[in-house]
């Protein structure tokens, strides 16, 4: 039986270009992920709000970044108007608000 041992530099390449390729698709994945919340914010009108670098990649996914008090009230009031709004796919959890939904 003749047994090839592969040469350790041909693991290590190998190895470096499979790291390589994992952080590559973990990159391109957050980066979507950012690129949804980015439209996201947009379609609410939102984003001019916060501006588009208030969410970045960060170490361990997306970071957010600092809002000031008038922009934090904008969107906490924006929030707290939608939450009032009935959603037919929306669950209500025990102590949120109920609305009549005639």
């Amino acid at each position: 039986m003749n047994h090839h041992t592969p040469d350790p530099a041909d693991l290590v390449a190998a190895t470096a270009e499979e790291i390589v390729a994992a952080i590559a698709e973990d990159a391109e994945r957050i980066a979507r992920f950012r690129r949804r919340w980015l439209l996201a914010l947009h379609d609410l009108g939102w984003l001019e709000l916060v501006g588009p670098d208030w969410i970045r990649i960060g170490q361990a996914g997306l970071d957010f970044g600092q809002l000031s008090f008038k922009a934090a009230d904008e969107l906490l009031r924006d929030l707290e108007d939608y939450g009032r709004r009935p959603s037919p796919g929306r669950v209500r959890c025990r102590g949120q608000l109920r609305l009549p939904l005639q």
